[in-house]
């Protein structure tokens, strides 16, 4: 008797009947939709949202922007509040005082 895995080769787009299992077999392709099904079907299967994924993405572009002047200019540009964008570059800032400090001439 062919196992589950065997048998899943065998099924085509038109053989599923839920409208939302067929519309993800449409998006990822009838063979990571087989492999989806084998993995975690049965399970509640939670997908983040890209808003949510793409967040380290963004502030690691905005620290790389950030220059110790121009908090303001950056909260307009990507949409957030100053006060989270203080808090986002308060390591950075610390960082940024610490090499103006140690790249002083020293008179003596």
């Amino acid at each position: 008797m062919p196992d589950v895995r065997e048998l899943l080769e065998l099924l085509k787009l038109e053989d599923i009947k839920s409208p939302s299992g067929a519309e993800i077999a449409q998006l990822i392709g009838m063979a990571a939709f087989r492999e989806l099904v084998f993995r975690y079907g049965g399970c509640n299967l939670y997908i983040p949202e890209a808003e949510k994924l793409i967040l380290p993405i963004r502030n690691e572009m905005i620290l790389r922007e950030f220059n110790g002047n121009n908090r303001t200019q950056l909260a307009r540009k990507w949409g957030i509040s100053e006060r989270h964008m203080r808090n986002l570059t308060k390591e950075k800032m610390t960082e940024l005082k610490a090499e103006a400090i140690s790249g002083q001439t020293s008179f003596f």
